[in-house]
Parts: structure tokens; sequence; C-alpha cells
């Protein structure tokens, strides 16, 4: 059996995980097909205990629960984790790592980029349009150089809102690659991707390239103001 399972499921905008082994026998999950065994394995996932504890626990013939422990034993579901000789006989502590199982038919595993994340408000998700593609970030966040350059030999000193931006991103989408690129590393003018443009037209020579074709315009001179 896989330790390191969990059956996934969405609740409201959150995921939920529940942590499950995975077996390939179906005879793991008749063993689990009676309710005696679902008891044993509910006391043994708490804490390891010896047939004869669990006996008591349960309030039923020692005998009778030693049974059942071992046939959740040959189907896997339980293992011995300790032995102790009492008066001449080896008693033998049981633990159950698990409470859940997953019974796998299939071992055609899909990745899924779109777990972690939460799901997208309508609202955003019609201001994004155009940056999503099944649950990816389809485009790159455009940062000005920290070295002067441009017409007006400005460094852009504002590269760490990008930092806030990939993690309000980054709870919706996944990025496809490395989403970030500085103005001076292409050319938008000749660029088919979309981008989402850090920084005014002074620092960003990306925003300064587009800036004429604005509706709303960065002014070209101080206060370098929205027009």
């Amino acid at each position: 059996m896989e330790q390191d399972a969990y059956l996934v499921r969405r609740h409201g905008s959150r995921l939920e995980r529940l942590p499950v082994a995975l077996v390939r026998e179906s005879s793991a999950i008749r063993a689990l097909d009676d309710a005696i065994r679902q008891r044993i394995l509910h006391l043994l996932h708490k804490e390891d205990l010896y047939p004869s504890e669990m006996a008591k626990r349960l309030r039923m013939n020692e005998q009778k629960v030693y049974y059942h422990v071992k046939q959740l034993q040959n189907a896997g579901l339980i293992a011995i984790v300790s032995k102790e000789e009492i008066r001449g006989t080896v008693a033998k502590r049981f633990r159950a790592s698990h409470l859940n199982h997953a019974l796998i038919l299939d071992e055609n595993w899909q990745i899924d980029e779109q777990l972690g994340t939460r799901e997208m408000p309508k609202n955003l998700a019609r201001f994004l349009d155009g940056f999503s593609s099944e649950g990816c970030f389809s485009g790159s966040i455009v940062l000005g150089s920290p070295d002067p350059h441009g017409p007006y030999k400005a460094r852009a000193r504002d590269g760490h809102y990008a930092t806030t931006l990939g993690f309000f991103l980054g709870q919706y989408l996944h990025p496809l690659g490395f989403p970030v690129t500085l103005d001076v590393d292409f050319d938008i003018s000749t660029s088919t991707e979309n981008h989402i443009i850090v920084g005014g037209p002074v620092t960003n020579l990306a925003l300064h390239t587009i800036n004429p074709k604005l509706r709303w315009k960065f002014s070209d001179s101080q206060p370098w103001g929205i027009q």
C-alpha cells in the first residue's frame, strides 16, 4: 500500500483532503466489509494495541477478536509494531497506519494544474479574461528594469509590487513557465502575448510604447499622472 495519498474534494472555495492508503487488491476491500473489523481498525488507528486490549475495549471474546485481527493483517491493513513475551507466549501489538483506503483499478495518473488553487470569482474571471487558460496564467508580468534605461534613463523601483500581485494571482492560477520579464528584454510592439505591466511609462518601456494607444494615457511630463 502507498502511504502518501489523499482523496481531494472541493468544498466551496477551498479544497479539502483526506489521507488514504491505496490498495490494489480487492481482497483488502473485502476484508473491510465487516463491522467488527471496522471497529478494530478505528481502535488501532488511534493507538497500538494487543488483541487482549482490543477485546476489552470491544467487550468481545479474545479469540474472536484475534480472528478478525488476523484477517486484517493478512489483507495488509494492519501491521505488527512490537512483540512481548508474556507467560511463555508472544503477545503482538498491532497498528493501523491508515483508517481510510481506496481501491485503485487504473494507474493512469494525471497532473491536475488546478489542484491547490481557489475557485475564481466571476467578476475577477471577467477581468482576467485572456490571462487564464485551463487554470493556468497565460501571459507575462512586465517589470521595469532596475538599471537606467529608456529615454529618461530611469530606474524602476516598483518590482516589489509584483510580489503582492504574484501572491494574489497564485490563489487562482498556476504559472506556465516563468511568467516575469523585464521591459528591456522584449519588444511589446511585436509581442502576441497578454501582459500585465507594472509601473508607468517613465520606468517601464513597455508602457511607454503603448501609452499613446491607451484610452486613458499617462502624461509625458511631471508629475506623470493619468490624463
